[in-house]
């Protein structure tokens, strides 16, 4: 048998393929709802958000009024709560710690720790990262030991450990 090229068009040498190709990247990840006839109703897969819309989720679960409580737990700090951090907490972290619908509101304290990054770049600071060791949810029936990690965020409004660092404010104030 005789050996002939390919003709098909190779994505590291066609400009317009190798765009279209991470063209349909995006779209996967983006644009993941069901738009067929038979399940568009309330079927949709994943609610489509992008940047912009994270950070007005996030913007607005801080914009939220406080809430003044005299019941409860805390009788003994009558003082005004800001119910909301918590929701913000596990917005972000849902997000940039790709844990999609995974409910963390069974997260104890002792599973949470941080991470120090030790491989830098010359002249670069080390980063920190929050850990959080999920043993039971949606995905982890079984009780195995999974991680999830997110690092800081040059963008305040998106930026998990400060997020977390509000939320313990928050609740230990």
């Amino acid at each position: 048998t005789a050996l002939c090229p390919n003709p098909a068009p190779n994505p590291r040498s066609d400009g317009p393929l190798d765009d279209a190709i991470n063209a349909y990247g995006v779209r996967l990840v983006y644009d993941k709802a069901t738009t067929g006839t038979t399940r568009n109703t309330a079927c949709d897969t994943r609610d489509t958000y992008d940047g912009n819309k994270l950070v007005r989720m996030a913007t607005y679960t801080w914009q939220q009024q406080p809430v003044h409580r005299t019941k409860g737990v805390r009788k003994y700090k009558c003082i005004t709560r800001f119910p909301h951090i918590r929701e913000r907490l596990c917005i972000l972290a849902r997000h940039h710690m790709l844990l999609r619908d995974e409910d963390i509101r069974n997260l104890n304290l002792s599973d949470v720790f941080a991470t120090l990054n030790h491989k830098n770049a010359q002249g670069s600071t080390w980063a920190c990262g929050l850990t959080f060791c999920l043993r039971r949810g949606k995905t982890n029936k079984k009780g195995a030991m999974l991680y999830a990690t997110a690092f800081r965020h040059k963008d305040f409004r998106r930026c998990t450990v400060g997020a977390f660092a509000f939320y313990m404010l928050e609740r230990f104030m």
